[in-house]
């Protein structure tokens, strides 16, 4: 993720009180109640941690492929966690309009991937989230080498063509919570400190 100058508006609450970070959130993304906004609310969280791991992996020139494949590796629990949010899985699904070719074509193709016999979700289950105690050394260097520049592209790819799809369905959402955070928000000056008592900075 570039480093933006200026306010930027966030509804990431793991950015809540981060300086240069104007934290904003619906109502309806307090509690317990399910919504399509808090539904996008995480999106945004899953977006920001994929953004700032392709931007890691951009820097990385001068890095053997090991490092490069470790930095991607998490980027596929971050992915598997969003294409799940996408599909509706944990508590809250959005309602997608299924008679568009756009979205039927898209769900296919996560479905695909988070299948279970596929080379993602195998990464994932057997290799990542967690090390599956009877994997052979075979088939443990065959999945470690899915992960190429190529299949990372195609992955964040999958991912532009899904809220491509959701985006004419719900375009309030789209813009609260994925468009306002990349740019900086015109007339506010940004702070070197954080104002807020609940923030703790990284380097504490």
């Amino acid at each position: 993720m570039p480093k933006l100058t200026g306010v930027i508006a966030s509804s990431n609450p793991l950015r809540a009180g981060e300086p240069n970070i104007l934290f904003h959130a619906e109502s309806n993304t307090w509690g317990d109640k399910d919504s399509p906004q808090k539904v996008f609310q995480h999106i945004a969280v899953c977006m920001d941690r994929c953004e700032v791991l392709v931007e890691t992996l951009s820097r990385l020139t001068d890095c053997n492929d090991f490092a490069r494949r470790t930095i991607a590796s998490y980027l596929v629990l971050e992915l598997h966690g969003l294409f799940t949010i996408l599909q509706g899985g944990g508590r809250s699904p959005l309602t997608l309009p299924e008679g568009t070719t756009s979205v039927r074509a898209v769900r296919r193709a996560v479905s695909n991937l988070l299948n279970g016999s596929s080379s993602f979700a195998r990464l994932r289950n057997k290799l990542i989230a967690h090390l599956d105690g009877n994997l052979d050394v075979v088939t443990m260097h065959d999945l470690w080498q899915e992960i190429t520049r190529t299949t990372v592209a195609a992955w964040m790819k999958l991912v532009e063509d899904y809220l491509h799809a959701l985006a004419p369905h719900f375009r309030d959402e789209v813009t609260t919570h994925l468009r306002m955070r990349l740019e900086p928000m015109p007339g506010l000056v940004a702070r070197a400190d954080s104002v807020a008592d609940t923030y703790t900075p990284y380097d504490t």
